[in-house]
């Protein structure tokens, strides 16, 4: 098992994101770390020192953005600089350490046919959505 010795808020993150198929990194406290990729949870061989040093990490990140959490508000919610989406829950909430999810939107957006094809958009909506997505 892999543990971040340093407190680093993008040494985790550099990592995971340096693989263009993972779109979703959970952290389900200090030790066990998943990340998915290509729609498939993964066990990763990353860990936190201590709850102590994940819940470093987790303030560092959300502070950039203007937020905070701790045990008088122990869940945030926020949009991470890149655009991620970063959601973290602390104790006394979380029993067993923080908790962390954070989501990663790809860097290539679907296209209509795609969103067809995956079933994602029904054919007779179609019109409506060209439309749109023009407007911007």
């Amino acid at each position: 098992m892999r543990c971040w010795m340093r407190p680093s808020a993008w040494g985790l993150w550099k990592c995971c994101w340096k693989d263009p198929a993972i779109s979703d990194i959970l952290i389900n406290g200090p030790k066990n770390v998943y990340v998915e990729r290509r729609g498939k949870m993964e066990k990763t061989t990353v860990c936190f020192r201590d709850n102590a040093h994940l819940m470093q990490i987790i303030d560092r990140i959300i502070s950039k953005v203007g937020r905070r959490v701790d045990e008088t508000c122990p869940m945030v919610d926020s949009r991470m600089l890149d655009g991620s989406r970063f959601n973290a829950i602390i104790p006394p909430l979380a029993l067993d350490g923080a908790c962390v999810s954070i989501r990663r939107f790809g860097t290539n957006p679907l296209k209509l046919e795609e969103l067809l094809n995956y079933k994602v958009l029904l054919p007779r909506w179609s019109c409506s959505w060209k439309g749109r997505s023009r407007r911007g």
